[in-house]
C-alpha cells in the first residue's frame, strides 16, 4: 500500500525568536535565511506570523507559500504527534486561504486522511482493528471520497483552462502556463490516485463491490488506456517500474478481486511479478495473491501459495501468516480446508516463537480451534486459563478465595503439561515464561515455597528484566516466608543470599527507587526511559538526590551524542536535572573540598549544554559564572588548567548575547596565550561561523563581519597542514573569497596576495573549479601576474560551456590580459572570435569585445583578422 521526529511548536516558536534577536532584519531576511540553512519548520512558523498580520495580495502569496510548505511537511514528518500538530495547522491555514490558492496542502491533508483509512483497513485484514476502528475508517471514507472528487474536479477543470489560455499565449506567460498546466495535471492524478484507492477499500470494509467498480475506472484513467475495458497485457513492462503505475495495477487487481474473478485478478498481479516492476510493490505480490486467494475462500489455493514460498527458500513474514490465519479461522465453521489452515498456520507461527499472535488468535477465536496437543497450543490455553483467573482475582495480593485458587491451578496444570509436551525442547524463550507464569499462580495461590521454585527456575533460565523480574518475585516468596517465620534460619540465609545476588546482579530493577538508581549507575547504555524513570523517583525518597545526578548523567550523554532537535529536547532535560543540583547561590564555597570538585565538574556541564545551539539559556549561564567565580575566590588551585575551556565558553556567552566586541577580545586573549589549546580553535570556529553568517546575510554589519571571517577562520585554516583533509575546503574557500572581497573594496595588495595563497591551494585539491580559476586569474592579473591570468583564463575559455555568459566573460578578460602582455596575439584571438561571432556576442559582452576589438586595431593598425586563436 501507499505508505509515507520533530520540533514542538512551542520549541520551533522559540527558535524563531531566537533568529529574529540574534539577527535583526526584515521579514524577508529571515525568510531567505531560515529557507538557506533548510530550517523548514522554522520557517513555517515565521510565515504563519506574516500572515496573521499581512492584507491583500500579499496574504494571498503568503498563503500559497505557507501551504506549499506544509504540503512539504507533510510528507516528511514521522512523529504521529507533530503530524497531528501539523494536520490541525494546515486545516486552520485551509480554512481561511482563498479558494484554489492553497490544492497542495488540501491534497496533503487529504492524503493524511487517506493513509490513516489504508493503516485501519489493512490492520482490520489482519484482525488488528476494533470495531470502532472500523466505523471510523468507514466514516472518514465516506467524508474523503466526495472531497477527493471535488478536488480532482476543481484541479482538472483548472488544468484544462491553462490548457486552452496556454494554446493562446506566448514568451514567459507561455512558460508560467505550461508550469501551471503540468503541475495541475499532476495533482489531479494525485487525487485520483488517492479516489480510486479510497473508493477500493469503501467497497472492501462495506463488503460490496460498486465503488470497486468505480475505482476501476479510475485505476483505468490513470493507466492512460485510451479505452473503458483495457487488458493486462496492454500495460508495457517499463511502466511497471514505476511506482504509481505499479500501485494503479496493485488496485485493479484488488478491485477485479471484488467485482470479477480470482483468475482476471491474478492476471493483474502476474503483471507485477516482472523483474522490471517497481520492487517495493513486487516483493508483497505473494502477499496480495494470498489475499486475492482468501477472499475467494480458495484455502487449498492459499495453502500452495504459502508452500510454492517455503519451497523457494522465503518463509512467508510473521504478518502473512497471520492474514492467512485470520481469513482461514474466520472461515474456519464452513470450510475443512479452512479448519486444517489455520492449525497449519497457527502452528508455524507458535514454531517460531510468535506466541503474542497464536495468544492474540486465540483470544480472538478461541481455543478450540487450536487443538489440545503440542506445547505451544497448552501454553496458550494456559495463558487463557491464567488471565481469566487475575481477572476473577481481581487483586495483586494473593488470595483466599477456592474458586480463584482452582482457576490457578488449571492454569498450572496447562502450563507443566506444556513443559512435559514432546516438543517443548523447541520452544527455548517460552518454556521459561512457563515456569514464571507457574510461579506466578502459585503466588497468587499463596504458595510461597513453590512459587519462589518457579521463580527460581526462571531466573536460571532467563537473563536481563526477565530474570531480575523472577530473582526479585523469588526474594518477596521468601519474604513471606520468613516474615510468617515459616523457614527458619535456612529460607533466611537464603533471603540474605538473594537479595545480595539481586543488587549485585540487577542494580536496574524497577521494583523500588534504591534498586532503580543501581539498575541505572550500572547501566552503560544511556536511555531517555531510564532517566525518565530516575526523574520520577519522589522527592521523599531515600535515594533522590543520587537518582536525580545519575539521571542528569544520562541525559548529558545522550545531549552530546544526540543531533537536531533531540540534542535540545535532551538539553533542557538535562538542565531540568542538574541545576537543582548545583544547589542554592553561595552553597559551593561551603562545600568539602572533594564536593567542590564534583560541583565544578557538574557546573561545566552545565555551562557546555547552556550555551548549546537551541537550548541557549543565557540567563542560567550567567548564574553559573558568577557561582563559579565565587568558589574561584575560596578555592583558586581547584580552577588549574581551566582556564582556557572557561575563557571560551565566555566567548560562547558573549557572542549569542550579541557582545561581539567583547567575544573578539575574549578569544584573542584566548589565542594569544594558547594557540594550540583545543578551547582556542573552538573559539575560533565560533567567531567565524558566527560572521560568516552575518556576512553572507548582508546588511550595514556585513562589512565588518567579513574582516573576523578572514580573521578567524584564516585561525582555523593555519591548523590544516593538508590541503584534502575533511574541512579545509569550506573553510578556505569562505576565507579566500572574503579575502579578495575586501580587495576588490580597498584594492589592498596584501589581501590579494593571501587571497590568491588560499585560492592556489585551493586549486591543488580542485583544480578544474571555475570560480577559484575566475578568482586566480583576477588576482593574478592585478598582482602583475600576467601569463598565469592568461593561463587561468584560456583553462576557463576551454572548460566553460561555450556561449554561456562565463565563457565570454573568460574570453573577454584573456584577451584584455594579451593586450598589455602581446597585442598580436590578442589581435589574433579577437579576430578569430569575430569571424566565428560576427555579432561577437550578447550583452554585455558583445559590445565590450567590439570596443576591445576596435582598440586593438587603432593600437596595432591591423584589422585582427586570420592568425591563431585561443
Amino acid at each position: 500500500m501507499c505508505r509515507r521526529s520533530s520540533l514542538t511548536p512551542i520549541v520551533v516558536a522559540m527558535l524563531v525568536g531566537v533568529v529574529a534577536a540574534a539577527r535583526p532584519a526584515s521579514a524577508d531576511d529571515v525568510a531567505s535565511y531560515l529557507e538557506r540553512y533548510g530550517l523548514t519548520q522554522l520557517l513555517a512558523v515565521h510565515l504563519e506570523q506574516l500572515v496573521e498580520s499581512a492584507n491583500g495580495e500579499e496574504r494571498r502569496e503568503l498563503i500559497v507559500r505557507l501551504s506549499g510548505l506544509y504540503a512539504e511537511l507533510l510528507e516528511s514528518v514521522d512523529d504521529p504527534v507533530a503530524r497531528k500538530t501539523l494536520e490541525e495547522r494546515g486545516r486552520r491555514l485551509l480554512r481561511s486561504a482563498p479558494s484554489g490558492s492553497a490544492d497542495t496542502l488540501e491534497l496533503a491533508l487529504l492524503r493524511a486522511t487517506y493513509r490513516a483509512v489504508e493503516r485501519a483497513a489493512e490492520n482490520h485484514r489482519l484482525a488488528l482493528a476494533s470495531a470502532e476502528d472500523v466505523e471510523n475508517a468507514k466514516t472518514m471514507l465516506a467524508e474523503l471520497i466526495p472531497d477527493l472528487h471535488r478536488l480532482r474536479r476543481r484541479l482538472t477543470d483548472r488544468a484544462e483552462t491553462n490548457s486552452r489560455r496556454l494554446s493562446r499565449a506566448s514568451g514567459t506567460e507561455a512558460t508560467l502556463l505550461a508550469e501551471e498546466t503540468e503541475r495541475g495535471h499532476a495533482l489531479a492524478a494525485q487525487a485520483t490516485f488517492l479516489a480510486a484507492w479510497s473508493l477500493y477499500y469503501q467497497s472492501w470494509l462495506h463488503e460490496r463491490g460498486d465503488n470497486a467498480q468505480a475505482a476501476q475506472r479510475l485505476f483505468i484513467d490513470l493507466l492512460d488506456f485510451g479505452h473503458d475495458t483495457p487488458v493486462p497485457e496492454n500495460v508495457s513492462v517499463d511502466l511497471r517500474g514505476t511506482e504509481a503505475i505499479a500501485r494503479c495495477i496493485l488496485g485493479m487487481a484488488l478491485c477485479k478481486s471484488l467485482t470479477a474473478s480470482t483468475a482476471t485478478a491474478m492476471s493483474w498481479l502476474t503483471l507485477l511479478e516482472h523483474d522490471a516492476a517497481y520492487a517495493p510493490v513486487r516483493t508483497q505480490v505473494p502477499a496480495w495473491r494470498l489475499v486475492v486467494r482468501l477472499e475467494a475462500d480458495e484455502f487449498e489455493e492459499a495453502a500452495d501459495e504459502l508452500s510454492r514460498l517455503r519451497d523457494a527458500g522465503t518463509p512467508p513474514p510473521v504478518h502473512w501468516l497471520r492474514l492467512v490465519a485470520v481469513a482461514a479461522l474466520e472461515a474456519q465453521d464452513r470450510s475443512r480446508r479452512a479448519a486444517e489452515l489455520a492449525r497449519t498456520t497457527v502452528t508455524e507461527l507458535a514454531t517460531r516463537g510468535e506466541l503474542q499472535q497464536v495468544f492474540d488468535l486465540a483470544h480472538r477465536y478461541g481455543t478450540s480451534s487450536l487443538g489440545a496437543d503440542g506445547f505451544a497450543l497448552l501454553y496458550v490455553n494456559g495463558i487463557l486459563e491464567y488471565h481469566a483467573a487475575r481477572a476473577t482475582h481481581d487483586g495483586d495480593e494473593p488470595t483466599r478465595r477456592s474458586d480463584v485458587v482452582a482457576m490457578y491451578e488449571d492454569a498450572i496444570a496447562f502450563f507443566t503439561r506444556a513443559l512435559d509436551a514432546s516438543d517443548a525442547a523447541a520452544y527455548p524463550e517460552a518454556r521459561p515464561d512457563c515456569r514464571r507464569l507457574t510461579g506466578w499462580a502459585r503466588y497468587f495461590q499463596g504458595e510461597f515455597l513453590e512459587a519462589r521454585t518457579a521463580f527460581l527456575a526462571t531466573a536460571e533460565a532467563t537473563s536481563g528484566a526477565a530474570a531480575a523480574e523472577a530473582l526479585w518475585m523469588a526474594i518477596i516468596c521468601l519474604d513471606q516466608l520468613v516474615d510468617d517465620d515459616r523457614g527458619g534460619e535456612a529460607l533466611r540465609a537464603e533471603l540474605t543470599d538473594l537479595t545480595n545476588r539481586f543488587l549485585r546482579e540487577f542494580p536496574a530493577s524497577e521494583h523500588t527507587p534504591k534498586l532503580l538508581l543501581r539498575r541505572a549507575m550500572a547501566d552503560e547504555n544511556a536511555s531517555p526511559s531510564v532517566a525518565a524513570e530516575l526523574l520520577a523517583v519522589p522527592s521523599n525518597s531515600s535515594v533522590y538526590e543520587a537518582a536525580r545526578k545519575r539521571a542528569a548523567q544520562i541525559l548529558y550523554q545522550l545531549f552530546r551524542d544526540a543531533r537536531g532537535s533531540e540534542r535540545t529536547v535532551f538539553g533542557e532535560q538535562y538542565l531540568e536535572a542538574a541545576v537543582e543540583l548545583l544547589g542554592e547561590p553561595g552553597t559551593a564555597s561551603d562545600l568539602p573540598v572533594s564536593e567542590r570538585r564534583r560541583f565544578l565538574a557538574r557546573a561545566r556541564r552545565v555551562l557546555e549544554v547552556t550555551l548549546a545551539d537551541g537550548v541557549e539559556r543565557l540567563g542560567l549561564a550567567r548564574r553559573v559564572f558568577g557561582r563559579l567565580a565565587d568558589l574561584r575566590a575560596a578555592d583558586e588551585a581547584l580552577f588549574a588548567g581551566l582556564d582556557d575551556e572557561l575563557a571560551y565558553r565566555r566567548v560562547q556567552e558573549r557572542l549569542l548575547s550579541g557582545d561581539t566586541p567583547a567575544a573578539t577580545s575574549e578569544a584573542d586573549a584566548l589565542y594569544d596565550r594558547a594557540a594550540a589549546s583545543i578551547w582556542t580553535r573552538l573559539a575560533s570556529r565560533g567567531l567565524y561561523r558566527a560572521a560568516h553568517a552575518t556576512w553572507r546575510g548582508g546588511g550595514p554589519a556585513a562589512r565588518e563581519a567579513r574582516g573576523r571571517v578572514i580573521k578567524y577562520g584564516q585561525r582555523v585554516i593555519d591548523e590544516y597542514t593538508d590541503a584534502t583533509a575533511t574541512g579545509f575546503l569550506g573553510y578556505a574557500t569562505a576565507v579566500a573569497d572574503a579575502r579578495m572581497a575586501s580587495w576588490q573594496d580597498t584594492k589592498s595588495l596584501r589581501d590579494a596576495d593571501a587571497a590568491l595563497e588560499l585560492y592556489d591551494r585551493l586549486l591543488t585539491v580542485r583544480p578544474g573549479t571555475a570560480s577559484f580559476l575566475r578568482a586566480t586569474a583576477i588576482l593574478a592579473a592585478a598582482l602583475g601576474e600576467e601569463p598565469r591570468a592568461v593561463e587561468c583564463w584560456r583553462r576557463l575559455v576551454a572548460g566553460l560551456p561555450q556561449e554561456s555568459d562565463g565563457w565570454y566573460e573568460a574570453k573577454y578578460e584573456l584577451i584584455v590580459v594579451l593586450s598589455s602582455t602581446d597585442p598580436e596575439r590578442a589581435a589574433a584571438v579577437i579576430g578569430q572570435h569575430r569571424d566565428l561571432h560576427p555579432e561577437y556576442g550578447p550583452a554585455p559582452w558583445g559590445a565590450r569585445l567590439k570596443a576591445l576589438d576596435d582598440r586593438l586595431r587603432r593600437d596595432t593598425g591591423s584589422d585582427t583578422r586570420g592568425g591563431t586563436g585561443e
